[in-house]
């Protein structure tokens, strides 16, 4: 459903909402249709709609809720183009759904109470990472408690078992590349950079990109800025 398309004069983006609470979808779409630094804002109420929309139309933001009738927004991540940048707007400010977001590539996360929407993708289109007050606030302690908990000791036997180039694809991921810019980035082939997030996995005992950034900021071996 498209709610406003403006003159070519005020193009600033065009934005797909993911959003299946019809209140706050119709809040988020009528102030950002509204706004004249934008030119369209579509949405979708699901994930099937949302993969059509991107398979369909080009766009310039993607604001992304995590839990959909069909799924979590964040699968879908790998559809979304280089061109174009994510932003979650969610009720869920927890560690594990933080992480796991901006691991996957997400360029902002923000919660629902302390949203500022228009704002928020202006930031995300000049290059910022907008995140709530309260969200970065968690990052922040707990990555104060990570650096408490590793100062002094050394990488665990398991991280240090990863290979350089395992070691580089780590690192892409912590940064939130998609497997195609860590690729790009390496010089390898994305069939080559699955095979290499597999092997990380297999050494870290982890299953997401979340739980293997994570124990490689916890071990040293990789960093974020």
């Amino acid at each position: 459903m498209k709610f406003s398309i403006k003159a070519d004069t005020n193009v600033c983006a065009r934005i797909l909402v993911v959003e299946d609470d019809p209140g706050f979808a119709d809040i988020v779409c009528r102030i950002l249709g509204d706004d004249p630094r934008f030119l369209s804002v579509t949405l979708a109420a699901d994930l099937a709609s949302a993969r059509v929309a991107l398979d369909q139309q080009g766009f310039d933001i993607v604001v992304l809720d995590l839990q959909l009738p069909d799924g979590n927004g964040i699968e879908l991540t790998p559809l979304i183009p280089e061109n174009c940048r994510a932003v979650v707007v969610t009720i869920f400010g927890n560690e594990t759904a933080v992480i796991e977001a901006l691991a996957a590539g997400a360029n902002g996360y923000l919660l629902k109470d302390e949203a500022n929407i228009a704002d928020s993708i202006i930031k995300v289109l000049r290059g910022d990472t907008p995140l709530s007050a309260s969200v970065a606030a968690h990052l922040v302690a707990n990555w104060r408690h990570m650096r408490g908990q590793t100062d002094g000791q050394p990488a665990g036997s398991d991280s240090g078992d990863l290979s350089p180039r395992e070691t580089e694809t780590l690192q892409a991921l912590a940064e939130g590349l998609s497997y195609n810019e860590a690729a790009g980035r390496l010089g390898i082939s994305p069939h080559t950079i699955a095979d290499h997030i597999k092997s990380i996995y297999r050494k870290l005992a982890v299953n997401s990109r979340a739980g293997a950034v994570y124990e490689g900021l916890k071990s040293g071996i990789v960093s974020v800025s």
